[in-house]
């Protein structure tokens, strides 16, 4: 599924959602340390992108990793634009 996606985005790089997808996807499913890379890559290709961004904290957050967790949520705010984050960005809605 990885080289799937791999294949996907590097023909169509602008197609954050699919990595913003699988990465919600193991996170919500306990697979935090297998869904840092998925976001990791995904900010590498786009940088700041708040929404990979958020995905990004919330994985090191449930890896008990506080220090890089908080790290990632002030860049988060620096980025986002969508209102109160707390309110209004849920990784379930990814």
């Amino acid at each position: 599924m990885r080289k799937m996606l791999s294949v996907m985005t590097s023909r169509q790089p602008g197609i954050n959602w699919i990595r913003q997808s699988l990465g919600a996807a193991l996170l919500r499913s306990g697979r935090a340390a297998e869904a840092e890379p998925v976001f990791r890559e995904g900010l590498r290709r786009s940088p700041r992108n708040p929404r990979l961004l958020f995905g990004l904290w919330k994985c090191l957050e449930a890896q008990g990793r506080s220090s890089g967790a908080g790290w990632v949520q002030r860049e988060f705010a620096a980025s986002w634009r969508g209102g109160d984050p707390a309110s209004s960005l849920h990784i379930e809605d990814f």
